[in-house]
């Protein structure tokens, strides 16, 4: 079984992934068997509830706050198109994310919003599991389990462009409200990074923000 991840594993990547403990290792080549057995799996019904929310979201927070992004940032991959599960639209499949330097590297992000034209302008999301820590009273910081900090880790590694965030698994937060801040913060950073990508690119200007290049949805 290592053998068989060794082979997804790029020479530029193993110094990185020896930079991790052992067991953190053997994790990682794991999470790559995982991967080279399951094409991007969809998950239990609550992580799949999950994913649905984000994208929900996500969607109410662009078409909101950054309605300028309306038909620059859309709903690519994961979950219902744009949230809508009663659209009576099939789930959106998964991305596959390769590695621009080794095609057999590859992530599956739970979600993915990005340009309809420009495969380097995504923004990607991984419902994980985890766990919030109160660091201080009143304060808690979100702590995902090693295996899928990993997993988030290497995403970032094989994107070759764009934005990534982690937001935890809903039906493992008791809190909801905590766990909505949480997430719109994460969507918010997605959103405003992106806006800044899309910027550097060209697509958009700065002075567009608040200016929708779409009507606005009906009320």
């Amino acid at each position: 079984m290592i053998d068989e991840a060794e082979q997804l594993i790029a020479e530029e990547a193993k110094p990185w992934i020896e930079g991790f403990s052992t067991l953190d290792q053997k994790l990682i080549r794991d999470l790559l068997i995982q991967q080279i057995n399951s094409h991007g799996p969809l998950g239990k019904p609550e992580t799949r509830e999950t994913d649905l929310r984000v994208v929900k979201m996500l969607v109410e927070l662009r078409n909101k706050e950054y309605p300028e992004l309306r038909d620059l940032f859309v709903h690519l991959h994961g979950s219902y198109p744009d949230g809508d599960a009663e659209s009576g639209k099939s789930v959106l499949k998964q991305e596959t994310v390769k590695n621009p330097t080794d095609r057999r590297m590859r992530q599956y992000p739970d979600v993915t919003f990005g340009h309809p034209a420009d495969e380097k302008l995504r923004g990607r999301i991984n419902t994980i599991s985890g766990y919030f820590l109160e660091v201080a009273p009143g304060v808690k910081h979100f702590k995902p389990v090693s295996s899928e900090r990993i997993s988030y880790d290497f995403l970032v590694k094989t994107m070759s462009g764009g934005v990534a965030q982690m937001i935890p698994k809903a039906w493992q937060v008791n809190d909801d409200a905590l766990w909505n801040q949480y997430a719109e913060t994460a969507c918010r950073m997605v959103l405003e990074g992106i806006r800044t990508q899309l910027i550097e690119a060209g697509y958009l200007k700065d002075a567009d923000r608040g200016h929708p290049n779409l009507p606005p949805p009906p009320e």
